[in-house]
């Protein structure tokens, strides 16, 4: 499956590679690879929907660290910080 791997979003992707999630890449990042063509409102809004598919999958204490390493929580760059917290 082709992720989103460059960019902002990237770093999600690389993140969760990095941290042996790569089972459950699929279900969480299946439709990444639409991500660059989204407007800036509409990149917020998947964004939140890939850290609600992450709580789901991956459970609430083991995103939450996630996001934390990935830098979601202090950088509120895509106005998700609540989601992560």
């Amino acid at each position: 499956m082709k992720y989103q791997e460059t960019g902002r979003f990237g770093r999600i992707t690389k993140h969760l590679r990095k941290q042996g999630f790569e089972k459950e890449m699929e279900s969480i990042l299946f439709d990444s690879h639409s991500f660059s063509k989204l407007k800036k409102e509409e990149q917020t809004q998947y964004v939140e929907k890939v850290v609600t598919r992450m709580t789901e999958i991956i459970g609430q204490k083991r995103q939450k660290k996630f996001c934390l390493n990935v830098g979601l929580i202090g950088v509120g760059r895509y106005g998700i910080r609540q989601s992560c917290v």
